[in-house]
């Protein structure tokens, strides 16, 4: 499952992997390391935000970026949805 964020004032990502604190995204803009991000989980409309610890584009003709950062005051709700989008269905991480 491919979770997407909308990035306020930034555009569109895709998450491609995340612990619930560091996450890796691609995404359709690039941001400078220590920049906040503020956005929304399409599916479910929960707040995320993250504080970008470094981007680089998918390749140098793309315009896709790679931003890696960390996830910041995430509630409950959006860390269960962002950690349940890298578990296939009715499996379980660590079982």
């Amino acid at each position: 499952m491919n979770l997407s964020i909308d990035f306020e004032r930034k555009g569109h990502a895709t998450l491609i992997e995340t612990d619930g604190e560091r996450a890796t995204l691609e995404c359709d803009f690039s941001s400078p390391p220590g920049a906040p991000l503020t956005g929304q989980l399409i599916e479910s409309r929960q707040r995320v935000e993250l504080k970008v610890h470094g981007c680089r584009r998918v390749s140098p003709d793309a315009q896709r970026f790679v931003i890696r950062g960390r996830w910041v005051n995430l509630s409950r709700l959006a860390k269960a949805e962002l950690l349940g989008s890298r578990v296939g269905a009715g499996g379980s991480e660590g079982a």
